[in-house]
C-alpha cells in the first residue's frame, strides 16, 4: 500500500490455483498478512490435468520471480485422433503446463503465507 503504513489482514477462501494466484498478486501489491483457507484436508498436487499456458499466467509467474520456462514445455504440433478417420498432425505451436506443476510453483512462492 503506497504511502500508507496500515497493515491489512486478508483471508482468501479457496486454496486452489485461483486462490494462490490471488495471494501472489495481493502479496506483491500490499503489505498484508495473508491466510489462505482450503477445505480439502489432503494434498492438492494430484488434481487437474495438462493446460495451455496463458499469457496472464506467464506474467504472474514472471512478476513472482518464477521462470515460466521452469513450469512449462513448448509444443510445435498437435495430433487429432478420430475413430472414423486416420490421425492428422498439424502445426500449432503453444506452451503447455500442468495443474499440478502450477500448484507446486505457486505454493512454493508463498512460503511466507499461512495456508
Amino acid at each position: 500500500m503506497t504511502g500508507n503504513s496500515e497493515r491489512w489482514t486478508v483471508a482468501i477462501v479457496g486454496g486452489s490455483l485461483a486462490g494462490l494466484a490471488a495471494a501472489l498478486e495481493l502479496r506483491r501489491v500490499t503489505n498484508a498478512d495473508i491466510t489462505v483457507f482450503e477445505q480439502t484436508a489432503g494434498r492438492l498436487e494430484g488434481r487437474g490435468a495438462g493446460i495451455v499456458m496463458q499469457s496472464e499466467i506467464e506474467a504472474l509467474l514472471s512478476i513472482s520471480h518464477i521462470s515460466p520456462a521452469t513450469v512449462s514445455v513448448p509444443l510445435v504440433e498437435r495430433q487429432l485422433l478420430h475413430r472414423h478417420s486416420p490421425p492428422r498432425v498439424f502445426t500449432q505451436p503453444q506452451t503447455m503446463t500442468a495443474w499440478d506443476t502450477l500448484y507446486r510453483a505457486f505454493r512454493g512462492a508463498l512460503r511466507d503465507v499461512v495456508y
